[in-house]
């Protein structure tokens, strides 16, 4: 028996994914020679209404976003949709240790940095080419040929930085 998904949380994707949205999604799938199917359309809808500083999704968030548009899904559906779409260049997908991997739309971005909280595990994106050319200049003043990558820096948000006695009632500082 599979077990319950946690209440959704709400997003901004989950609100966003309209008509123009999926059918956004259908002609890209179609130009990548890939059947447009519902739940595909779908998965690639949510990554898609997301802005970078919306950060990346994990699978049980995109079923989450998902279920909340009112449409069935299970989240081993969506990591096989995924693969198909990070297989066309459709998605990327960065893996962060032993956490699920997060995805986002299009192709990997060489210039991506991920902020990772270690108290909440929020995961947000920055877009920092001037970090990644200094990178790419150190790699390459040691004969160093960088290939997709991203930088992952790991600390803690801004609401889990906030003072003690200062949470919300998510039980996260205010």
């Amino acid at each position: 028996m599979l077990a319950p998904l946690p209440e959704p949380e709400p997003t901004r994707a989950a609100g966003a994914i309209d008509a123009s949205a999926l059918s956004a999604a259908a002609a890209l799938l179609r130009g990548c020679q890939v059947r447009p199917t519902p739940i595909r359309m779908l998965v690639l809808a949510v990554l898609q209404v997301r802005t970078p500083s919306d950060g990346l999704m994990n699978p049980p968030d995109i079923c989450r976003a998902i279920l909340a548009t009112g449409h069935a899904t299970i989240v081993p559906t969506i990591y096989n949709v995924l693969s198909t779409l990070t297989d066309h260049g459709l998605a990327h997908r960065i893996r962060l240790g032993d956490r699920p991997a997060m995805y986002g739309a299009g192709p990997a971005a060489t210039s991506l940095t991920v902020l990772m909280c270690e108290s909440c595990d929020e995961v947000r994106t920055q877009f920092s080419p001037q970090i990644h050319a200094e990178l790419q200049a150190l790699a390459a003043r040691r004969g160093f040929t960088m290939g997709e990558n991203h930088l992952v820096l790991r600390g803690r948000c801004a609401a889990c930085s906030a003072p003690a006695g200062q949470r919300d009632l998510a039980g996260r500082r205010r």
